[in-house]
């Protein structure tokens, strides 16, 4: 099981007190992963751009 899954079964598992927490925390758990998952693929078009500029010049 991933970090987040852990973290968001984790929540679930706690006694309910305001069932509106939960869209709440669905959607923080969607925005992390998100920023987590943009992390490689910015790293892949920096070095992509990086083998384009050291290529011809035009």
């Amino acid at each position: 099981m991933s970090n987040d899954a852990s973290c968001d079964a984790a929540f679930f598992a706690l006694p309910r007190i305001r069932p509106s927490d939960a869209p709440d925390v669905v959607d923080g758990v969607h925005v992390v992963q998100r920023t987590l998952m943009q992390r490689p693929a910015h790293q892949q078009y920096r070095q992509w751009g990086e083998e384009k500029g050291s290529g011809s010049a035009s």
